[in-house]
């Protein structure tokens, strides 16, 4: 699934707009690192990036969203690894986002780095997965450029549904009046995990203009 255009279904997104290839190499260069193909895609389409609550840097004129600038002045600081580059900051504590050429995503401050994602798509998935159910994944969906009509909590025609059945939870597709496609799950979990990759990628692939 492609990260830049799950980033364009964010109501609230705002980016500096694209990089072009030379100055992405010449920043890979000073930084004597691959970006991951993920990453020099997001500078490609859309530079730095503001959106639900999110910071992710680019090549821009402010050293804080910055990722050469910002990478530099954490490795003078720190002992992290050569191959990680700074994508985003928390502000908080000094925790940065941190990125490799394979793609991985990790969290750190000072020496203390762990990986919490295998690529920025995860990364920003992370808190509505964190103990996910109905209402966390209804409250994103909101956030997000795809019409309320084709999602719902229950059944609706001619949009991706999700319900409790008896014993299972259940994601389907209403249309006349009927379910089709149905999938059961034990865990509302589960169900939450379908139902919320379903609606983004209809919204990649349905996207609003």
């Amino acid at each position: 699934m492609e990260t830049v255009n799950f980033i364009k279904l964010f109501k609230d997104l705002k980016s500096t707009g694209g990089i072009s290839e030379e100055d992405i190499t010449s920043a890979e260069q000073s930084l004597n690192l691959k970006f991951s193909n993920e990453y020099k895609l997001i500078l490609k389409e859309l530079g730095a990036t503001r959106f639900y609550g999110k910071e992710l840097n680019g090549l821009t004129k402010s050293p804080s969203l910055n990722v050469v600038e910002e990478t530099k002045n954490f490795r003078e600081l720190t002992k992290i690894s050569n191959d990680l580059y700074i994508i985003s900051s928390l502000g908080i504590d000094f925790v940065k986002i941190m990125q490799n050429e394979k793609g991985e995503v990790f969290q750190g401050a000072s020496n203390k780095v762990k990986k919490i994602s295998d690529s920025i798509f995860d990364y920003l998935l992370l808190d509505v997965r964190e103990d996910i159910n109905i209402n966390k994944v209804m409250k994103f969906l909101e956030k997000l450029n795809i019409p309320t009509y084709q999602y719902s909590l229950g059944y609706a025609e001619e949009a991706l549904c999700i319900e409790k059945d008896e014993d299972y939870w259940i994601t389907y597709n209403g249309e006349r009046g009927n379910k089709f496609h149905i999938k059961k799950f034990e865990r509302e979990s589960e169900a939450c995990e379908e139902f919320l990759i379903e609606n983004i990628e209809y919204g990649i692939s349905h996207p609003v203009i």
